[in-house]
């Protein structure tokens, strides 16, 4: 029995040798594992010290996760809110209505003088001693915010075109330094006006008052037009060509008046044109049958920025004598 039993050892020896029906063992890690948790354990129990301080870090650790997390919320939602105001905004982007910002504008580094001179394609006299070649578009940025716009030419002078008071604008998406209206674009020796023009710092001009320099002349503006008005004449420029020059079509032979041009209301304007060679407006008694003037009025037409063709409204002839006189220079007049 018991040789029985030692070759049975034997042969469970042999077999654990052999690898077959091996117990799974701890791992040294596992192993290593047991004993960190044992002692940290042990240590909790026996070390209130060390124990306060495992439950100050948890505390700590805990509010570090809830603040993260609540950060990457806030920030997912604002994600979120972004990306709707962005459509939002998208929606508006080929609306005209502009919206101020309520933001201090400092313009300090703008303030000055800004202009672009335009050559015209024909030299228009304007007076005896006036004849018109080019002239300068400007820009006033002054230290209250406010911005002027003039022509500007030493032999005519200077007309105010438009004003208006910088703000800080959102529009389309983007903040723009301008008015409701005009919108610019700032550089340290430029400005530009958005989807305009380009302007440069210009030294030479001291003063921008306003001031017509041609005796019995009138300045008028229709958007980018500009009307130039005598005492016999009419004409029209943009940029630098001229649309419209009354006197290439109409001259005046003869009658006796201050002036033979009238502005009777926004943009229409009534002339007369006389064809009698001599300075009388009408003849007492007469059997001539010439002709004495014709009355015309002509329209600006903003659809087509230029004028209507003029349409005639009185015709006379010298034998009409004066009876007609007086009633026609009220319609002249408008």
């Amino acid at each position: 029995m018991t040789n029985k039993k030692v070759n049975n050892e034997k042969e469970k020896v042999i077999k654990i040798e052999n690898g077959q029906n091996i117990a799974p063992k701890e791992t040294k890690k596992n192993s290593n594992a047991y004993n960190f948790g044992k002692a940290f354990g042990e240590r909790l129990r026996t070390d209130k010290f060390f124990l306060l301080s495992f439950l100050i870090t948890l505390v700590f650790l805990g509010y570090i996760s809830y603040q993260r997390l609540k950060n990457s919320q806030g920030s997912y939602y604002n994600s979120i809110k972004q990306m709707f105001n962005e459509e939002e905004t998208g929606k508006d982007k080929n609306s005209t209505s502009n919206v101020a910002v309520d933001e201090e504008l400092n313009v300090s580094d703008y303030v000055g003088v800004y202009s672009r001179e335009i050559t015209l394609t024909e030299s228009i006299k304007l007076s005896n001693s006036c004849t018109l070649d080019s002239y300068k578009v400007v820009y006033q940025v002054k230290k209250d915010r406010s911005i002027n716009k003039y022509v500007f030419n030493e032999c005519f002078g200077v007309f105010k075109i438009w004003n208006g008071k910088l703000e800080y604008v959102f529009s389309g998406g983007t903040k723009y330094i301008g008015t409701k209206d005009y919108h610019f674009l700032f550089s340290g020796t430029s400005m530009k006006e958005v989807d305009g023009e380009s302007y440069k710092i210009d030294e030479d001009i001291a003063s921008l008052k306003e001031k017509n320099k041609i005796k019995d002349s009138e300045v008028y503006f229709y958007d980018n037009s500009m009307v130039f008005m005598n005492k016999t004449n009419l004409i029209l420029f943009r940029g630098n060509s001229v649309l419209y020059n009354l006197n290439n079509s109409y001259k005046n032979n003869g009658g006796k008046l201050d002036k033979y041009i009238y502005k009777v209301d926004d943009y229409k304007y009534n002339f007369i044109i006389f064809n009698n060679g001599e300075e009388l407006n009408c003849y007492e008694d007469s059997s001539d049958e010439d002709l004495l003037y014709k009355i015309y009025e002509i329209t600006y037409d903003k659809e087509k920025m230029n004028f209507t063709s003029p349409k005639e409204l009185i015709s006379r002839n010298k034998k009409d004598g004066c009876t007609n006189w007086e009633e026609d220079f009220k319609t002249l007049k408008g």
